[in-house]
């Protein structure tokens, strides 16, 4: 598959949205995100100058945020035209209310002919019927499951929320944060539940060797139809009926998540919340 990497954009943010703007590793994410858009063109002796820091410095941080050095970190980043399509696209138009209230209303007819409620229904009994549930997503849909997650503690459920980062983390904590999310999958047994949320697949491709020696069901929510994610998961939930296999963000991406979690928060209250109550 290509593009299965997930780009360090995320990463940099958290530590600047995280860390005291007076660190060496504040700097030096700042620095990375103010030459995001060229990035490829860096040296490794130029950042350490313009960071008044050592090489060795640079490469300390690299290795932190899962790279094995500065000319690893380089090539994973995904290009910079790539991502900012991916934002400006949608806005890129003369009427964006008209034009996105209509493409709202396809997507919820769309998503609601593809996963209907018996398709659903096969989820949140699955979730009613699992010991632990782990809802495993991408950092930026991370607030989207953690209100998911509220939700469902009021209908007598808890459940838990992984990412890649962590949006409490400290700079110091982030391989450690790391670690333990993926022990959490790792630490899943027959009677559990993970689903993934990748609406492109990216992040799905990009997880695949710690899903796939998971014990737990495995379920997944795409667009992607890539048989390599297929094949890693028990249930595929595709939520559209275009068989494209789109990499850049869409309606459902901006919006089609929230009204999943809005749907599978109805179907599990509707059947399982009363039951709960009265145990």
């Amino acid at each position: 598959m290509e593009n299965t990497k997930i780009s360090p954009l995320g990463t940099l943010m958290s530590i600047v949205n995280n860390t005291s703007t007076g660190t060496l590793e504040y700097q030096l994410a700042s620095y990375f995100l103010d030459q995001y858009n060229h990035f490829e063109r860096l040296n490794i002796f130029d950042v350490a100058d313009q960071c008044y820091c050592s090489r060795a410095s640079v490469r300390r941080f690299c290795k932190k945020i899962g790279f094995s050095n500065f000319v690893e970190m380089k090539k994973h980043f995904i290009n910079y035209e790539f991502q900012q399509r991916q934002y400006t696209n949608r806005v890129q138009v003369s009427d964006f209310r008209k034009i996105t209230a209509h493409k709202l209303i396809s997507m919820i007819n769309d998503i609601d002919q593809t996963l209907d409620d018996a398709r659903l229904e096969e989820v949140v009994q699955k979730m009613y019927q699992s010991k632990n549930v782990i809802i495993f997503v991408v950092d930026t849909a991370a607030t989207m499951a953690k209100f998911f997650q509220q939700e469902m503690f009021f209908c007598g459920k808890t459940i838990k929320v992984v990412t890649d980062y962590s949006d409490s983390l400290t700079f110091g904590d982030m391989q450690a944060t790391q670690s333990a999310n993926h022990s959490s999958i790792a630490a899943l047994g027959k009677d559990d539940l993970l689903i993934t949320i990748s609406v492109t697949g990216i992040f799905a491709a990009a997880t695949l060797d710690i899903v796939k020696y998971c014990a737990a069901h495995k379920m997944l929510f795409t667009l992607n139809r890539d048989a390599e994610l297929t094949e890693c998961y028990d249930d595929v939930f595709y939520i559209s009926r275009n068989e494209d296999n789109p990499r850049v963000f869409t309606e459902y991406t901006v919006y089609g998540v929230n009204y999943i979690f809005d749907n599978l928060f109805y179907l599990y209250y509707s059947r399982y919340s009363q039951e709960k109550k009265k145990q």
